[in-house]
């Protein structure tokens, strides 16, 4: 199967301010989501998580794609990453009504600042969006941890064998890791998925309980990556047995 993983840069965050060095054409939603879509369409995931989702750019999403995919939303707390307009985003998976059903949709609180992750059932696969916070490693341990704990605590998840966890770790060491692989699980180590400070690795897919992932990222740089994607993260794309 075909999994996506992207962080689309809700459009509350795509602000001049943070990204003097492009033109101002390039972080307008209309164009934004004219690449993305286009990306979603050509990429033809069987799954997509998608994080930084708001309600506007959801509606554009489903408008252009609903006739493809069922979609599920879990927002974090509207105190979480809060903006002046306070819009909530959040995560979201779209699901290929040709591939499977979505069920048991659950969105799950990480920590107390009200970081969540959503957590899905998909032919029997669980599969877990997630968008850590940005700043503190430790604060991202303790939500990858939280999350660990739900996904593999018998009370919450019966009979599940195999799982996806997939999202924006914001993480640029390998903190993050070492902890999944504590769990089992396994993952491929990509090219750069984000430029804003330097190139780093911070989108990921990890599995538990197939038997192969290959991942891949497309090369790109500080300056396309907006341009060509509409989005300051590149499209994570894994192929799992």
């Amino acid at each position: 199967m075909k999994i996506l993983s992207w962080n689309i840069l809700a459009d509350i965050f795509a602000s001049y301010k943070y990204y003097t060095y492009i033109d101002k054409s390039y972080l307008e939603v209309k164009n934004r989501y004219k690449l993305i879509i286009k990306w979603l369409k050509k990429i033809n995931a069987d799954v997509v998580g998608l994080q930084e989702i708001t309600e506007p750019e959801m509606a554009i999403i489903k408008k252009k794609i609903g006739h493809i995919y069922y979609v599920v939303v879990g927002y974090h707390n509207k105190a979480h990453w809060r903006t002046k307009e306070n819009i909530s985003n959040g995560n979201a998976f779209l699901v290929k009504k040709t591939f499977g059903s979505v069920s048991n949709a659950i969105n799950v609180k990480l920590s107390m600042n009200g970081n969540r992750a959503l957590i899905v059932n998909v032919n029997n696969v669980i599969y877990s969006c997630l968008h850590l916070d940005a700043d503190d490693t430790t604060l991202r341990l303790q939500q990858m941890t939280a999350l660990l704990g739900y996904l593999h605590s018998e009370k919450h998840i019966e009979n599940a064998s195999k799982y996806v966890i997939l999202g924006d770790t914001n993480e640029p060491n390998n903190s993050i890791e070492k902890l999944v692989k504590e769990y089992n699980y396994t993952f491929n180590k990509t090219l750069p998925t984000n430029y804003e400070e330097y190139p780093m690795v911070i989108d990921y897919v990890f599995i538990k309980g197939f038997k192969s992932i290959k991942t891949k990222v497309k090369k790109t740089d500080k300056e396309s990556i907006l341009k060509d994607y509409g989005s300051d993260h590149t499209p994570v794309i894994s192929y799992i047995e």
